[in-house]
């Protein structure tokens, strides 16, 4: 049987490679197959190649399929094409990566997310969809108090877990309370990837990589979360930041997020004068785009705002220092969590 030919369905195979975008290369390291051209020909439609029966069984173990479903017409395989992704890793200069693991996962993830809703629909059971509103015009420890109301964390409640597993567990169930499906996901290295967010209307989607430990579990929920609260609009920019995003990539990142951009009117550019006439050292003439910090610090005090940043909070130039002279709260990513309830 190991060399009996594999009658399966070749433009099922291609249609599933190319769903979940996985590459031949990708296919033909894992079931080790050499040369990897080999695959290419199982594909091609044109091409009279097939595999062998045990090699078209490794080939569906490692696109993560049923053996049987390359045997069906390509009209009747339900796999959705994974969404256009934004790549927000940092790898060393040169590194050209196969995302091939990390696509099939998050097809899986999708799979996963999609029968949760079916199972539900069919026991004629509550979805609960992730919807946040904050309360407009009110001021920063009344917004903060406001976020962490939603995700119902008790901070007592939080002390008396006896493990960061068990923190872990805490964190998630708050989380997926609110309309956030979350599932690990295997056969990716933690170099990688270990955290992703995919967006959607009803349930979004959080991944965890399911070698990592419980503490950076946590600390992944809270980072995709954060990206998923900047599509629900909770976390919003103004106009001036938004024009000096100047490097490709972040840029893509900031556009796929769809993020509210609040613009300038003439509130805010009376607040401009007022920042950079009390704090003229935040404008600095040899670099040109750090116009956008007081436009930042102006919008924020309009609006009662809570400024995200990582700058240095002891510099009298940098936006922590400026905005606590004006009365506005800044945090960096670390506070944000601790703020929101989350702890790591």
């Amino acid at each position: 049987m190991a060399n009996m030919t594999a009658l399966i369905n070749k433009a099922t195979l291609k249609m599933i490679c190319d769903a979940k975008s996985v590459e031949t290369s990708y296919i033909a390291d894992k079931i080790n197959c050499k040369p990897s051209t080999k695959i290419d020909d199982w594909i091609n439609v044109a091409s009279q190649s097939l595999p062998t029966f045990n090699q078209a069984k490794a080939i569906a173990k490692c696109l993560k399929i049923p053996f049987a479903g390359l045997y069906m017409n390509p009209q009747d395989v339900t796999i959705k094409s994974i969404p256009k992704l934004t790549n927000r890793r940092t790898f060393p200069d040169g590194f050209m990566g196969n995302d091939s693991a990390l696509n099939i996962a998050i097809s899986d993830l999708i799979t996963f997310r999609d029968f949760f809703i079916e199972t539900k629909n069919e026991l004629k059971e509550t979805i609960s969809s992730l919807s946040i509103s904050i309360t407009d015009n009110q001021d920063a420890i009344k917004l903060a108090a406001e976020i962490r109301a939603i995700f119902n964390i008790d901070l007592g409640e939080q002390y008396e877990l006896p493990s960061t597993r068990q923190f872990y567990l805490y964190v998630r169930r708050k989380v997926e309370e609110k309309g956030v499906f979350i599932h690990s996901f295997s056969g990716v290295d933690l170099e990688v990837v270990r955290g992703i967010a995919i967006y959607d209307d009803i349930m979004p989607i959080i991944g965890i990589n399911e070698k990592d430990r419980y503490p950076a579990m946590t600390f992944s929920i809270i980072h995709e979360l954060i990206d998923t609260l900047i599509r629900e609009h909770l976390i919003v920019t103004c106009s001036e930041i938004a024009d000096e995003i100047k490097d490709d990539d972040l840029a893509e990142w900031f556009k796929n997020l769809n993020p509210v951009i609040l613009p300038v009117d003439e509130d805010i550019q009376k607040n401009v004068v007022q920042v950079v006439t009390t704090q003229p050292k935040l404008v600095d003439f040899k670099q040109i785009k750090s116009s956008g910090d007081a436009f930042l610090i102006a919008t924020a005090m309009k609006h009662n705002l809570i400024i995200i940043t990582e700058e240095s909070k002891e510099s009298p130039k940098k936006i922590p220092k400026v905005a606590e002279s004006l009365g506005i709260e800044t945090v960096n990513i670390i506070e944000l969590c601790e703020k929101e309830g989350k702890q790591f």
